[in-house]
């Protein structure tokens, strides 16, 4: 990682942190100074034993004055409470740097999480469906999770660098070439592994490509299961899994290594730094163990924090490409943005299309000149060839594309001056794909909506849309993707959805296309039941259903005739 993104990686933790990672610090100093001041209990305890005439320092003086200003009598069992009262603190605010750090992080992963989802509902369509699936899945699980584990380290990071500095700002007044000893082989250290370091990045970036390709291959497999099973080709999928999941082992695996290398060398650097320090000590400069014993022992507690920033900067490369994956989406959301006017529409009377014309990325119009007016209580029929443009032709009513030229107005308002989510509020759009979610029939109709629930007008709306016969069956969980329904009942339980809402503009998109005769003529007996009330566009290839329009139009070279 460079020091450039290192940099922009504080950035976006304070961003998200805030003012609870100064809290963090504050905490954190604490613990160390509360630790350093455990480490240096030993000295008033090594006066109990063989070596009390070497004990003759400033700290044992201090400890002495502040044992006599609260009348403390100075014993063994006095120093071994302290002693225990002093690291009892340390950790307790140890804990609750743990639990801050927990908090801060499971924090930002919610925010960034629910940011996300909200962007979705307000980015431009034609942006969304250029992602593929798996993408957007990635972004939210997995990214948003390695998101969380690179601030979790970061924070760590935070509390060892602190800890660090702390101890290493002691030793200045006992040690200065000891200092200089560890600073040069902190910079050594950090030489050797930053091969680790970057190579540990690079698998970052593919690690996070591999499980959008691997989210991507799995919701395909569920979504089409029953064909897959039925034509024995779910073996194709299953190779191609197979083949992106051996990648991602590959890949943990060597991860796993590089972080496991770094945790092997955390003891032995600390006790090799310990021992040379004993032995240049002792043996080269005939100092008394008992002074070495109290620098020896913050000097190893030295080694083991700066280790563990070093394991802190290995697991920051290992999950980095999350924070600027997500970071990165997060703007790209922000920019594709659909701008959505304030006008608001309290009764859709009107809908006109002036002159449209719309292209896909300014290639090949495929809408020409289309002059179109829909008027409240009426039945608008719309047919044409596969590809002639009608279902582009709906998502420009709907506001989810804008046209190249041309105007589309409600009630006389350019729809792009209109409040796109209160107007979708407004809309009901029952389309081919028998779109349900996994949920009861009660709750697929409703939409989750319990403040207020109205059963009766639940039961009303099914009968309404043809599906008497599934009253009984409402707390039913239906599952994913309604497999316990069939086409007909799916595409009526759709149909009690949109009308829950009592929408003003209801749009059929095939709705028969997948249906029997029965089925389709329980559809068109609701649809023609429905005329009174709303402005219904009914599109469909099929002249039995398109009979109960009362114009019909036909999309033929883009042209609406």
């Amino acid at each position: 990682m460079k020091f450039t993104e290192l940099i922009e990686l504080i950035n976006f933790a304070w961003k998200r942190a805030g003012k609870k990672i100064n809290l963090l610090i504050i905490l954190t100093i604490f613990s160390s100074i509360l630790e350093l001041v455990g480490f240096g209990m030993v000295i008033p305890l090594l006066e109990f034993s063989d070596m009390t005439n070497s004990m003759d320092n400033n700290f044992l003086s201090q400890f002495k004055n502040f044992m006599n200003f609260f009348g403390i009598s100075i014993n063994l069992e006095s120093i071994l409470l302290m002693i225990l009262l002093i690291f009892f603190l340390k950790n307790y605010f140890s804990f609750i740097c743990t639990n801050l750090s927990i908090w801060i992080t499971t924090g930002i992963r919610i925010d960034i999480q629910y940011s996300i989802l909200s962007l979705f509902e307000k980015v431009k369509y034609q942006y969304f469906i250029k992602k593929k699936v798996g993408e957007h899945i990635n972004l939210i699980t997995r990214e948003a999770e390695r998101y969380q584990s690179v601030i979790n380290n970061l924070t760590e990071g935070i509390i060892a660098l602190f800890s660090t500095v702390i101890f290493l700002s002691t030793l200045i007044f006992i040690e200065k070439e000891m200092v200089l000893m560890i600073i040069l082989l902190l910079v050594i250290f950090f030489l050797i592994l930053s091969p680790i370091y970057k190579k540990t990045k690079e698998f970052s970036f593919i690690n996070a490509e591999l499980y959008s390709k691997l989210n991507a291959y799995l919701i395909e497999f569920v979504q089409n299961f029953m064909y897959l099973k039925s034509t024995s080709k779910a073996g194709f999928f299953n190779i191609k899994t197979y083949k992106i999941t051996k990648e991602l082992v590959s890949v943990a695996r060597k991860l796993g290594s590089y972080a496991n290398l770094l945790s092997s060398l955390k003891e032995p650097v600390g006790i090799s730094i310990l021992l040379t320090l004993i032995y240049i000590k002792v043996s080269l400069f005939n100092e008394p163990l008992s002074d070495v014993i109290i620098i020896g022992l913050i000097l190893y507690r030295v080694s083991q924090k700066i280790i563990d920033l070093q394991n802190n900067w290995q697991r920051l490369n290992q999950s980095i490409a999350g924070v600027f994956n997500i970071e990165k989406a997060i703007n790209e959301l922000k920019k594709e943005t659909q701008i959505s006017g304030k006008e608001k529409i309290n009764r859709i009377k009107k809908i006109n299309l002036k002159h449209v014309n719309f292209s896909y990325e300014n290639k090949k119009n495929i809408l020409k000149n289309c002059n179109l007016v829909i008027d409240r209580a009426s039945i608008i029929g719309i047919k044409g060839k596969s590809g002639s443009g009608k279902s582009t032709l709906i998502k420009l009513i709907l506001g989810l594309i804008k046209p190249d030229i041309g105007v589309i107005e409600y009630n006389g308002k350019n729809l792009k001056n209109i409040d796109r989510l209160k107007l979708g509020s407004r809309v009901g759009y029952i389309s081919q794909d028998l779109n349900l979610f996994n949920g009861t029939i009660k709750e697929n109709i409703s939409f989750w909506n319990k403040y207020p629930f109205n059963l009766k007008k639940v039961k009303n709306i099914m009968r309404q849309a043809g599906c008497s016969e599934l009253i009984e069956r409402m707390n039913e969980n239906i599952g994913d993707q309604a497999l316990k329904l069939s086409g007909g009942q799916k595409q009526r339980i759709i149909i009690a959805r949109e009308l829950y809402k009592e929408p003003q503009l209801i749009i059929f998109d095939e709705p028969t296309s997948a249906l029997d005769n029965i089925n389709e003529e329980i559809i068109k007996k609701t649809i023609m039941s429905l005329k009174k009330d709303h402005i219904i566009i009914l599109i469909s290839h099929k002249k039995s259903l398109l009979d109960v329009c009362d114009k019909l139009y036909e999309l033929d070279n883009g042209k609406l005739k």
